[in-house]
C-alpha cells in the first residue's frame, strides 16, 4: 500500500529550536502512526543557512509530497503562509492542526 505523503509547515525561523523540533516531531510521529510518510523540514537543515535557502530546500521537498500539515500558528510565517499558498494553487491537499484529535481518535480506534 502506497503510504500518502504529507509536508508538515509551521512558523520555525525565530522560533526556540529545540521546542520547535520537538513539536514537529510530536506531530510527525502521530501523522506515522496513522499511515503518512512524513516531510519534516526540521530534518532538512542546512548549517548556516539562510532564510531562502531553508526555503527552497523546503519547498523542493513539499512538492515531492501529497498534502501539506498546517499548524495552527501557521499564518504567523512568511515561509508557512508561502507554503500554503502554494499547496493550494497546486490542489495538494490540507490538514490542519485543528484535525489532529480526529486523527488520533482513528490511531486510538485501530489498536483496539
Amino acid at each position: 500500500m502506497i503510504r500518502p505523503k504529507v509536508y508538515l509547515a509551521g512558523p520555525i525561523t525565530g522560533k526556540d529550536w529545540q521546542k520547535t523540533k520537538k513539536r514537529f516531531k510530536d506531530v510527525e510521529k502521530i501523522l506515522e502512526e496513522a499511515g503518512y510518510d512524513v516531510s519534516n523540514p526540521c530534518d532538512h537543515q542546512i548549517k548556516g543557512g539562510t532564510w531562502g535557502e531553508y526555503m527552497r530546500k523546503g519547498l523542493k521537498a513539499m512538492l515531492d509530497c501529497d498534502a501539506v500539515f498546517m499548524f495552527r500558528d501557521w499564518p504567523d510565517s512568511k515561509g508557512a503562509s508561502i507554503e500554503y499558498n502554494l499547496a493550494r494553487k497546486l490542489s495538494m491537499g490540507v490538514i490542519y492542526e485543528d484535525e489532529l484529535k480526529s486523527i488520533v481518535a482513528r490511531i486510538t480506534e485501530k489498536d483496539k
